[in-house]
């Protein structure tokens, strides 16, 4: 519970303060190797960004859903999506780098987190997205059918399609300047690769989405061209997506405007200060 996280570092004399999102907080002044902080080898908490928590709460995910999470590692979003949903539900967490996936997998077996299944595939193979999805309902079809639990009909009888796809994508990293000062002096012609990477990402992630569904893109960079540009261009590919206005509690103060995107609250928007 948050609660006894909290009070375990009361104990060593470390202070944690509230964050907008409930269940997470701010460690004020530092603490040293994360590793040896209280509770972290029992796997009662994990370090992650504010911001990358927005894009979980956005996905919002329930009970018993499907997720597909596209450039998974190192796992902090396939974790945080499965606690959301009280790990009872499927991410199904795609990687491309075998490595980084093995990472995920480490970061799922330090939470007891149990309903990731880690593959190290190509995000952008529809046909391998969609045989990843319909091989694991099929795995849980038969783990639903051994322990003889009964399970509410599935949103979409496709077991190829997923209630939610959640694609945070390589980009220029430009919003992470004060970590990483070097990204400043990326060149035009990478941008230019990483947006037509992030294009064919957006279409295969929109290819795996149930009707009703939603598809959730996130980048770590405040440039028009990797964010807000991406989603009208993805929006105008495939028009029987809509881009919502952001109304939940936890989000709207993160909520900005866009034109390209239809108007007010279309988006989150975070910064570092």
């Amino acid at each position: 519970r948050p609660e006894d996280v909290k009070e375990a570092f009361s104990a060593r004399g470390l202070v944690l303060e509230g964050t907008p999102i409930h269940g997470a907080f701010h460690l004020a002044g530092g603490g040293g190797n994360v590793a040896k902080l209280p509770g972290f080898k029992e796997g009662n908490w994990t370090v992650q960004d504010v911001a990358a928590q927005l894009v979980g709460v956005l996905a919002s995910p329930s009970r018993g859903q499907t997720v597909l999470e596209l450039c998974a590692a190192p796992g902090g979003k396939s974790t945080h999506l499965a606690e959301l949903m009280g790990d009872d539900g499927r991410v199904i967490s795609v990687e491309v780098h075998a490595k980084k996936a093995q990472l995920v997998r480490d970061a799922c077996s330090r939470l007891g987190i149990q309903s990731v299944a880690v593959h190290a595939a190509d995000a952008t193979d529809v046909q391998t997205l969609k045989a990843l999805l319909a091989s694991s309902a099929l795995t849980q079809a038969k783990m639903d059918t051994c322990s003889g639990g009964e399970q509410d009909p599935p949103a979409s009888s496709d077991t190829s399609l997923a209630d939610i796809v959640v694609l945070d994508a390589p980009c220029s990293g430009m919003g992470t300047l004060r970590r990483n000062p070097e990204h400043r002096y990326q060149d035009d012609s990478r941008l230019a690769e990483l947006t037509k990477l992030q294009d064919r990402l957006l279409d295969a992630g929109a290819a795996c989405v149930r009707p009703g569904g939603s598809l959730v893109y996130s980048v770590c960079s405040p440039l028009a061209v990797e964010g807000c540009e991406r989603v009208a261009a993805v929006l105008h590919r495939h028009p029987e997506f809509e881009c919502p206005e952001v109304t939940h509690r936890e989000l709207v103060i993160y909520a900005a405007s866009s034109t390209l995107l239809g108007g007010t609250n279309r988006c989150i928007q975070s910064w570092t200060h």
